[in-house]
């Protein structure tokens, strides 16, 4: 029994260790590149480390004047991000260690560039025969601002636009995610969560509740349509909703409406 309650233990130490210097190495990179952006300006340090570090880089050309008003905007942010990613992480929960990993690494590949990123849905989207397309555009406009762009292509033509900016989404608990109009998670959530998707068509007869949120949509656009109607063109549609999620509640789900030539919500949390 003894030697069964030490091996439990052992493997809870050599498991708490292992994290350990799991989450060591990836302060250690974050640490490398946060100072990478000054060092990319020429910067000089005084931690040995991290000058024998750079000294091995073949772009590190060091000046004595460096001045960090030569940051641009958006570097400053990702010091400023990265940072505060750091003297955070050791609290974090596992899942948003995760989250804060993924958001260095997306700050890490474009921090130095501006993201025009194309993305395609192939997809059955309307009720007639063949596949369609709708084109998911994520660009960044300028720094603050993000524009997604959704087109919707049929027979290689363009039938439908529509442009949001700057998605907002839950990425955890911590306080570290309370800034929504940083530069860095608006672009991650853009890039991991708003690309549309297909989704097959809900089971049918769908309740009423539903069929009221896309009437009043149609009736928005100003079309006068009873709820009767807009149920037989739910029940005879053939193709795939799409899923479209840039809001702070979740995905919106949208059909094809043929009458309007259009997108119209399904439904949306």
């Amino acid at each position: 029994m003894k030697n069964i309650l030490f091996f439990i233990f052992f493997l809870g130490t050599f498991s708490i260790a292992k994290a350990e210097d799991a989450d060591e190495e990836i302060l250690s990179e974050m640490r490398k590149f946060r100072n990478e952006i000054f060092a990319r300006k020429g910067r000089k340090f005084k931690s040995t480390d991290l000058q024998e570090y750079f000294n091995t880089k073949s772009w590190y050309k060091p000046i004595n004047n460096f001045d960090s008003k030569c940051l641009s905007p958006k570097e400053n942010l990702a010091v400023k991000t990265i940072k505060q990613i750091e003297e955070s992480f050791t609290e974090l929960t596992k899942e948003d260690k995760n989250q804060t990993v993924k958001i260095f690494n997306f700050i890490k590949n474009n921090v130095f560039n501006s993201i025009d990123t194309t993305l395609l849905t192939i997809a059955k989207i309307d009720n007639f025969e063949g596949k369609d397309t709708v084109i998911t555009r994520i660009h960044e406009i300028e720094y603050g601002t993000f524009c997604i762009d959704y087109t919707f292509i049929k027979n290689g033509k363009e039938v439908w636009k529509e442009s949001v900016s700057n998605p907002y989404l839950w990425l955890g608990n911590h306080e570290l995610f309370d800034k929504w109009e940083n530069h860095f998670f608006i672009g991650y959530i853009a890039i991991n969560f708003c690309q549309a998707k297909s989704e097959q068509m809900w089971q049918l007869p769908v309740d009423q509740s539903i069929l009221e949120i896309g009437l009043h949509v149609i009736k928005y656009y100003g079309q006068n349509v009873e709820l009767k109607e807009y149920e037989l063109y739910i029940n005879n549609f053939k193709g795939d909703l799409v899923l479209h999620s840039f809001s702070e509640t979740g995905g919106k789900l949208e059909i094809w409406y043929e009458p309007l030539k259009r997108f119209i919500t399904f439904y949306a949390p």
